[in-house]
């Protein structure tokens, strides 16, 4: 649904919170990484390994999708503009498909033009 790229810490998790809260998610399912606890709302937070099966899939399919997200990759275009540009995409056409448009990160859906070098 999105993503957030950053450091493994407090505050990218809370970035990615704030974009999330606007799907009015019913339940997250983590693994047990401490931040999530300082995070995540007591109720609506699930730990375990059980319930994420369809993630993990998601997450097999960005690598095979979006190059720069494999471990041992020769793809070289690695700035955070262009990871969130191919994560953008992949979520459009493969995660997201039904989102209204107001829901996508995708510049073109927000009806904003970029310019590509």
């Amino acid at each position: 649904m999105d993503w957030e790229c950053g450091k493994c810490d407090e505050a990218t998790c809370r970035r990615l919170f704030m974009r999330l809260e606007l799907w009015r998610p019913r339940l997250y399912c983590t693994d047990d990484y401490t931040v999530y606890d300082t995070v995540l709302p007591i109720g609506r937070h699930y730990v375990g390994k059980d319930e994420s099966v369809r993630l993990e899939r998601n997450n097999g399919h960005q690598r095979h999708w979006v190059a720069s997200c494999r471990r041992r990759s020769i793809v070289v275009s690695r700035p955070s503009a262009m990871i969130d540009r191919g994560m953008a995409l992949f979520a459009h056409l493969h995660v997201n498909r039904g989102a209204k448009p107001e829901m996508q990160r995708l510049p073109i859906a927000q009806k904003k033009r970029i310019k590509i070098a």
